[in-house]
């Protein structure tokens, strides 16, 4: 079964969208937990600066356990598409809804590397939205769909 990208993981041409969209979800994953410890990283090497709301320790503390756990349902989320899993494709349309939003923001930016990674970013969360919808994405491992069961 490994050429109808069932019970092996292997891609085929049937399953191309689920390992395009394991891949978004994967980057999406590692990029948020790669923030989180740099966040933590410079909190405890240069301090914790900025508004008196989020320059705490505290503060700090919560915005790395935040961006360390939601990078890790990202990876689960990406491991679910690789896999086939049904249930992923809720929370990972509502993932690239809300850090479109955060990335759109980021790309109308004053800085260039800011506003590159902004762009990027949205970017890759349209791709990701809108394959994620396509019925193209809805085809099971064995390759059927939701209407033809």
């Amino acid at each position: 079964m490994s050429s109808t990208g069932g019970p092996t993981g292997s891609p085929s041409a049937r399953g191309w969208p689920r390992w395009v969209l394991a891949a978004i979800a994967a980057i999406e994953g590692v990029v948020l937990i790669g923030y989180g410890v740099a966040d933590a990283v410079v909190a405890m090497t240069a301090g914790v600066d900025g508004p008196r709301e989020v320059a705490s320790p505290v503060g700090v503390v919560m915005q790395v356990i935040v961006l360390v756990a939601l990078g890790a349902a990202m990876l689960l989320v990406a491991n679910g598409w690789r896999v086939g899993w049904r249930w992923v494709r809720s929370p990972f349309v509502l993932a690239q809804l809300i850090l479109g939003f955060i990335l759109v923001s980021l790309a109308s930016s004053g800085e260039t590397a800011t506003r590159v990674i902004g762009i990027a970013g949205a970017g890759l969360a349209a791709i990701g939205f809108v394959l994620a919808l396509a019925p193209v994405s809805r085809r099971d491992a064995d390759g059927t769909s939701p209407g033809r069961q």
